[in-house]
């Protein structure tokens, strides 16, 4: 039922979601939250000590969607996807296509 390529696409999902959902986490919640309840010399210290638990799981997060996304190019032999640019060249990237 399951294949090996489902379960790394359902990880790497999860991990995408966990990453991004701690940064928006951090920026719309915390923040606001610690400015509004520290006085201005604890609010740094207050933040960090909050963040930091953040950073432990935001390089797991990381890590697993990095894995899981390079695990899904190896089994599917889509290494020439990431080296094909379909026609887009430096020039294009400098927006120098259309001119």
């Amino acid at each position: 039922m399951w294949n090996d390529y489902a379960i790394a696409r359902a990880l790497h999902v999860l991990a995408v979601l966990g990453w991004i959902g701690g940064v928006a986490f951090v920026t719309t919640v915390l923040i606001p939250a610690v400015r509004r309840r520290f006085a201005p010399e604890q609010q740094y210290e207050v933040f960090e000590d909050i963040e930091h638990r953040f950073g432990a799981q935001a390089r797991f997060w990381v890590l697993l969607a990095g894995a899981s996304g390079l695990y899904m190019l190896y089994t599917t032999h889509s290494w020439g996807r990431l080296t094909n640019t379909g026609g887009c060249t430096p020039c294009c990237w400098r927006g120098r296509c259309f001119s």
